[in-house]
């Protein structure tokens, strides 16, 4: 999100009657509108995978089954004990 920064710059630079408050102003709401669009499309686009990394171990959830079974098919070493058991 470090574009939006350089397009309240670049609102300074072209209008130079802006003020300083202004341009932050125009910052914070370029990056809040893109927050949220950012946010609507991770709602409605979910990932694929989810990871949940603890101290001793790291377990996936998929939410599309062939991508388990591939997962499982490439990764020989998630079949030993305390291994892949969601897939």
């Amino acid at each position: 999100m470090l574009w939006s920064l350089y397009l309240a710059a670049f609102v300074l630079a072209v209008d130079r009657s802006a003020s300083k408050q202004q341009v932050v102003i125009a910052g914070a709401v370029i990056f809040s509108v893109a927050m949220l669009g950012r946010a609507a499309v991770e709602r409605l686009f979910p990932p694929r995978f989810d990871i949940e990394a603890s101290s001793d171990s790291v377990t996936f959830l998929f939410r599309d089954l062939d991508l388990g079974y591939d997962f499982r098919a490439l990764n020989p070493g998630a079949r030993d004990t305390g291994g892949l058991t969601s897939a």
